[in-house]
């Protein structure tokens, strides 16, 4: 039987399920083709966030339990398409310091420049309501934090890819963000 591999790009609106030892994550994604659905994909992931934004491969499956899924063998990640995205994302949890309301209050002040500050001159969050220099260093470190974990994931993941392809399972592919 063969299967046939679709894409499907979107953002990621909840994760409903995440086991954190093995990366099973079953997803709520908003698609960009048709955003007035919710579609449920599964996947491998070590850690996805609400609001990142990820194109997915795979397939269309149905579960006897929970119907129609995208069963995702692969996901790359992309930059927030949109500040809604930007928002939801920083307010995920993904950053210590940053929660809804300061995700909401930096994307509002920086709009669509908000990761470029957050990579490249993150001393301007204090530029916000509610943001001086003690949380700045908290937020500022959170980041670095998850930069470098991510940063070192992907490169064991690329490793892990060129020895061991496995079908079916997530190994994620690297592309450089569009600025």
């Amino acid at each position: 039987m063969n299967i046939i591999t679709e894409t499907l790009t979107g953002i990621v609106n909840r994760v409903t399920y995440h086991n954190p030892d093995s990366g099973w994550s079953v997803l709520r994604v908003q698609p960009f083709n048709s955003p007035q659905q919710q579609e449920t994909v599964t996947v491998h992931q070590t850690k996805v966030f609400a609001g990142a934004t990820i194109e997915f491969r795979g397939a269309w499956t149905i579960d006897h339990k929970y119907g129609r899924q995208f069963k995702a063998t692969e996901a790359i990640e992309k930059k927030p398409a949109t500040t809604a995205a930007i928002e939801k994302y920083l307010g995920s949890g993904l950053i210590k310091g940053v929660g809804p309301k300061t995700a909401k209050r930096i994307v509002k002040h920086f709009q669509n420049e908000t990761l470029e500050i957050f990579e490249n001159d993150i001393n301007r969050l204090t530029e916000v309501t509610g943001i001086a220099k003690k949380k700045l260093t908290m937020i500022e470190l959170a980041w670095t934090e998850h930069r470098a974990i991510r940063g070192v994931w992907l490169l064991l993941c690329l490793q892990r890819k060129k020895t061991d392809p496995k079908p079916g399972i997530l190994w994620l592919q690297c592309q450089k963000r569009s600025k």
